[in-house]
């Protein structure tokens, strides 16, 4: 008598059907699961930057601003951290302490301008920082900036952090 050794090719046929729609199910989830990582991570480098400008200048004594390296209210394309050597609240090339890239394709980054126009924000060698802020992370879902975390810099240097949504779908202040 024969006896059979291993699985025929309707079973295997069978499994393998069962597994593709299970990864069908699973695939949705898991990609909203990679676009609320990135939405965090981009949020955390943010906090970060702040976070470090405001330890330098307590470190060194100094005034340390944080801007991006254009001036403007988007700040996707990354942000810098600099010893304004000259006091002319722009940032000149040799000045930098820390760079960081821009951000992850899909998000964007905005912040509100002072009073004088500016989105440099200096801290002080106490802590404390110029004037208070908000920045907005935003993520592309569904071809909309819909998803967004906003981060508040407080007078003091403390940061806050909030989840929120966007219901006109763009990252706009």
């Amino acid at each position: 008598m024969y006896t059979q050794k291993g699985f025929s090719m309707l079973e295997l046929l069978v499994v393998l059907a069962l597994i593709g729609i299970l990864i069908g199910l699973v695939a949705p989830s898991f990609k909203s699961n990679i676009q609320d990582n990135n939405l965090a991570v981009n949020t955390n480098e943010l906090v970060s930057a702040i976070s470090y400008a405001r330890m330098e200048a307590v470190k060194r004594g100094r005034t340390i601003s944080l801007s991006n390296e254009t001036d403007d209210a988007d700040w996707t394309s990354g942000f810098i951290v600099f010893l304004d050597a000259d006091d002319d609240d722009v940032f000149d090339a040799g000045e930098e302490l820390r760079v960081w890239d821009a951000m992850s394709f899909g998000m964007t980054a905005a912040v509100a301008a002072n009073s004088d126009n500016k989105f440099l924000f200096v801290f002080s060698p106490t802590g404390t920082v110029d004037r208070a802020g908000d920045f907005f992370i935003c993520d592309e879902r569904n071809g909309r900036h819909d998803t967004r975390r906003n981060i508040t810099l407080l007078a003091s240097g403390m940061v806050r952090t909030a989840k929120s949504t966007v219901s006109s779908g763009n990252c706009s202040l």
